[in-house]
C-alpha cells in the first residue's frame, strides 16, 4: 500500500511511526518535495529513497547528498536523516531488518545485518545507475516497491527475498569495518548530545538563544557543541536556531491573519529587515509574498 511520508518524532528525533505492520514490517512511500521537507529524524529501519523526478536533497548525518533522476540512497539503521525542499520527487522503502534476519541467532543476520550495525562509521551508500551492483540494486528496490504498493499475490515473499539478495551486494561491494567499542562510543555520544540539543532549540525557539545558553543546557564547552553540530549536521547550531525560526513563521504566516510583525516577534526576530532577509534567503520569497501565494 503506497502512502505519503509525515514524519512525527520524540523527544530524541525518533520517529514514532510503525512502518509495515507487526507481520510485515515494510512500508513504501512517495513524496514530492516541492510540498515540504522532511524534518530530522531517524529510526532503527534501514531506508532506500530513490529520486524518481527532479532533485532531491537528502541530508545524512554530516553530509549532503544531491540525487539526481534514477539516483538513490541506502541509509543505515539508525542514521539520522533529512529531505530539504527541493524541486523533485521520491519513492522510498522503510524495513525492519526482521524481514531478512528473522531472529537476532539466524546466519542472515550475523552475514548481512550485523555488519552494518556493527560499523558505527556507515551510514549511507549512494547508487548511481552507471554502476553496475547499484543498478542492479536500485532495479531491486523498484521491484519490491511495485510489488508493495500494489500488493500483488505473494508480495511479502517476494520483497523479503528481494530484500535479501540486496544486502548481499552490499555487502560484498561496502567497504564496511569493524568499528571500535571507543568508536561507537564516541558516534552515539556524539548523536545523542545533538538529538537532545535540537530538541532543545525546538522547544526555546522563540527565546533568545545564544551559543553558550545552548552549551550550559549540554554541559559541554561550546567548542564541542560547534564541533557536534558540524560533525553531525553540518550547520552551526545557530543556522539551525535561524532555520527553525522560520520554519515556525511560515506555519504561523500560512494558517493565521497575524501581523506579520507581530509573528516575526512571536518566532524569535527582533529586526524585521533581519527576519525579511532571512525568510526570503530560505523560502525565497518575503514574508508578504508567501502569505499572498498562501
Amino acid at each position: 500500500m503506497l502512502s505519503k511520508c509525515n514524519v512525527v518524532t520524540d523527544d530524541t528525533k525518533k520517529e514514532l511511526a510503525s512502518h509495515g505492520t507487526i507481520q510485515f514490517p515494510l512500508a513504501c512511500y512517495s513524496n514530492d518535495l516541492r510540498e515540504a521537507e522532511i524534518p530530522w529524524h531517524w529510526h532503527d529501519e534501514f531506508e532506500i529513497i530513490v529520486c524518481v523526478s527532479g532533485k532531491a536533497i537528502v541530508n545524512v548525518a554530516q553530509n549532503k547528498i544531491t540525487l539526481k533522476r534514477n539516483e538513490a540512497v541506502f541509509i543505515n539503521s539508525r542514521a539520522i536523516h533529512s529531505l530539504e525542499k527541493c524541486f523533485g520527487e521520491i519513492n522510498s522503502l522503510v524495513f525492519n531488518s526482521k524481514i531478512i534476519s528473522g531472529t537476532s541467532e539466524s546466519f542472515f543476520n550475523h552475514s548481512l545485518i550485523f555488519p552494518f550495525l556493527r560499523d558505527g562509521s556507515f551510514s549511507f551508500c549512494k547508487m548511481r545507475p552507471t554502476i553496475l551492483w547499484q543498478k542492479r540494486c536500485m532495479n531491486l528496490a523498484k521491484i519490491i516497491w511495485d510489488k508493495t504498493k500494489m500488493e500483488r499475490s505473494e508480495f511479502q515473499n517476494d520483497s523479503r527475498y528481494l530484500l535479501t539478495k540486496i544486502f548481499y551486494i552490499l555487502i560484498a561491494n561496502c567497504k564496511l569495518k569493524n568499528s571500535t567499542k571507543e568508536d561507537n562510543r564516541f558516534a552515539t555520544i556524539q548523536n545523542e548530545r545533538v538529538k537532545k540539543i535540537i530538541l532543545f532549540i525546538e522547544k526555546n525557539y522563540s527565546s533568545g538563544i545564544t551559543l553558550e545558553r545552548i552549551a550550559d543546557f549540554a554541559a559541554v564547552s561550546k567548542s564541542v557543541v560547534l564541533r557536534d553540530f558540524k560533525s553531525v549536521l553540518k550547520i552551526s547550531p545557530l543556522q539551525y536556531v535561524k532555520k527553525i525560526r522560520i520554519e515556525k513563521s511560515c506555519q504561523m504566516i500560512s494558517s493565521s491573519d497575524e501581523k506579520i510583525s507581530s509573528i516575526a516577534s512571536e518566532c524569535g526576530f527582533n529586526d524585521m529587515s533581519y527576519f525579511s532577509k532571512s525568510f526570503k534567503e530560505q523560502t525565497g520569497k518575503t514574508p508578504e509574498e508567501y502569505r499572498k501565494q498562501i
